[in-house]
């Protein structure tokens, strides 16, 4: 993997904190793109899963986050 020792032991600290199976941290630098990321995150869910469409041209999150 690659990325800073101190974010990863912060992940795995956060990680400890959490009831299990919520095992995966995901670092943003805003709010904005932390919506942004659990929307691409819940969608590639929904595609695995053959339950959706791909959106067409605007970015999901854009009316969450205006």
């Amino acid at each position: 993997m690659r990325g800073h020792p101190g974010a990863f032991a912060l992940a795995d600290g956060v990680a400890a904190l959490t009831p299990k199976g919520l095992d995966h941290v995901f670092f943003c630098n805003s709010g904005s793109e932390a919506v942004d990321t659990a929307m691409k995150i819940a969608l590639a869910y929904h595609l695995a899963r053959k339950e959706g469409s791909e959106p067409i041209s605007c970015p999901a999150s854009a009316p969450i986050t205006a």
